[in-house]
């Protein structure tokens, strides 16, 4: 009787010993598979950030190569700034503002409606500068 007792009490730690193994590979399987979860999380967030710092490179190389401050100016040959002047004096100031540099920009070779105004806005404040 007594090795019977101690045949099943051998069984019995045998048994709870590959529970117990079973148990850990187990474990090591979850902290793999998150760790490998984390891996792949981390990966993707660093080709995301490449990828908008790609996209990103050529507006900043863009913006690196325009001068800080932009002047009408610099852009505005005399014969376009003759052909707003002339606009200015054949549109009268009664048209409505809108529709007014729309007239004037028709006849500016290459210049919108809004670089008209914007450079008259700029003639005005060196004009008001100079007084």
């Amino acid at each position: 009787m007594k090795e019977v007792i101690a045949k099943a009490k051998e069984l019995h730690a045998k048994k709870e010993k590959e529970v117990e193994e079973r148990r850990q590979k187990e474990q090591e399987l979850k902290d793999k598979k998150e760790q490998f979860r984390l891996e792949a999380k981390k990966k993707i967030a660093e080709e995301a950030k490449a990828k908008a710092a790609a996209r990103a490179a050529p507006v900043e190389e863009k913006k690196a190569a325009e001068p800080a401050v932009k002047s009408t100016e610099e852009f505005w040959s005399p014969k376009q700034q003759q052909q707003m002047e002339t606009g200015m004096k054949d549109v009268p100031g009664s048209v409505p503002t809108k529709e007014r540099w729309l007239k004037i920009a028709e006849g500016v070779d290459g210049k919108s409606a809004k670089e008209c105004f914007g450079r008259f806005k700029e003639l005005v404040a060196k004009a008001k500068a100079a007084k």
